[in-house]
């Protein structure tokens, strides 16, 4: 019975865990709630923690997540939701995720259109620095303007 009751308390623990991070996370349905987030990031929030609950079509939108002072290094989940962008820029790293350092990106599609003239343009994330990609897919079209290798 004592093992029982320690079974129980460790399920617990870990079921209150994953309630306590979904409700410390930013729900995120619109293109707006997106760039919101975006705009809580690049201010220094970078370990803030998201969940899409909806297909987003982001590609009216110009900001991306995380920058060079503030890279993200929270968790964001996108459950299987798909972000569509559209992103013309003549910068480098030019990504839903501009920046991220040890943080998470998980369960996302990104779809969508990168018309860039420097190096690094990428589907999720332009300038990886420790963090995890996973369960991700990437069907972004990248147009260089770039001669030679643009490494994207």
């Amino acid at each position: 019975m004592k093992q029982f009751y320690k079974l129980f308390a460790t399920l617990l623990v870990l079921c209150m865990s994953e309630y306590v991070w979904a409700q410390s996370a930013y729900e995120i349905g619109t293109p707006e709630d997106l760039a919101g987030f975006a705009e809580k990031v690049n201010a220094g929030e970078t370990d803030a923690n998201a969940v899409l609950t909806a297909d987003i079509d982001f590609s009216e939108q110009t900001a991306m997540i995380g920058n060079s002072d503030h890279p993200y290094t929270g968790t964001f989940d996108g459950k299987g939701h798909t972000v569509t962008i559209n992103y013309s820029a003549e910068t480098e790293y030019v990504a839903l995720f501009k920046y991220m350092g040890a943080g998470t990106v998980k369960n996302l599609i990104i779809t969508g259109n990168i018309e860039t003239s420097a190096k690094y343009g990428a589907g999720i994330v332009g300038n990886l620095n420790g963090g995890t990609i996973s369960h991700c897919v990437s069907k972004v079209r990248i147009q260089s303007g770039v001669a030679g290798d643009g490494t994207h």
